[in-house]
C-alpha cells in the first residue's frame, strides 16, 4: 500500500463522518472530540481500517488514542509505508 491509503481513509472520514469542510480535516483535527465522528461509527471505521490494511485490527491494546485523529489513526493501523516518515514516529 501507498499514500493514497491515508487519502482513502481521510474520505472514508468525509464521507461517513458529520458534514466538515475537506479543508477543515487535518491530521490534527480531534474526530471524537468535535463530534465529526460518533462512537457507534467506530465498529464500521474498523471494518474499513482492515480492509485498507487487508489484515484484521488486533482488538487488545486499542485505546481511544488510537483514534483520536486521521494521523493517530493512520500511525496505528497503516502500513508504515502509507504514513510519511515525519509523521512516522
Amino acid at each position: 500500500m501507498n499514500a493514497t491509503t491515508k487519502t482513502r481513509l481521510r474520505a472514508w472520514i468525509l464521507e461517513h463522518g458529520r458534514r466538515i469542510d475537506a479543508a477543515e480535516l487535518t491530521d490534527d483535527t480531534p474526530l471524537l472530540e468535535k463530534r465529526i465522528l460518533s462512537s457507534l461509527q467506530i465498529a464500521d471505521l474498523l471494518l474499513f481500517l482492515e480492509e485498507l490494511r487487508g489484515t484484521p485490527v488486533e482488538l487488545e491494546g486499542l485505546t481511544g488514542a488510537s483514534f483520536r485523529d486521521l494521523g493517530s489513526m493512520a500511525r496505528a493501523f497503516l502500513p508504515a509505508d502509507s504514513v510519511p516518515a515525519s509523521e512516522a514516529a
